[in-house]
């Protein structure tokens, strides 16, 4: 299967997605800042992996190399966005 997330915007859209969705705050942006705005802590954060790596699994993409440590050291949703691009684009 082929990748279908061929832009920065289209794994932010999918992050976003899976975010809010798992949170329960359909008013995450790029902007949030895990701890201050949604009280996750990097253990917290981690639990995100699993979801989000499914969606861009789903979405035909590999991301072989992204591990939970990526999330446990966001401190923004912008933070996953960017591990998430870098890895999908290595493998475009």
């Amino acid at each position: 299967m082929t990748c279908t997330l061929r832009t920065r915007d289209a794994v932010s859209k999918v992050v976003l997605d899976v975010l809010q969705t798992e949170t329960g705050q359909n008013w995450i942006t790029e902007d949030t800042h895990f701890e201050n705005d949604l009280g996750m802590d990097g253990l917290a954060r981690r639990t995100l992996y699993g979801p989000v790596a499914t969606a861009v699994k789903e979405a035909g993409c590999s991301v072989r190399t992204l591990s939970p440590d990526h999330f446990q050291e966001a401190n923004t949703v912008k933070d996953v966005v960017d591990a998430v691009w870098a890895f999908v684009k290595a493998d475009l």
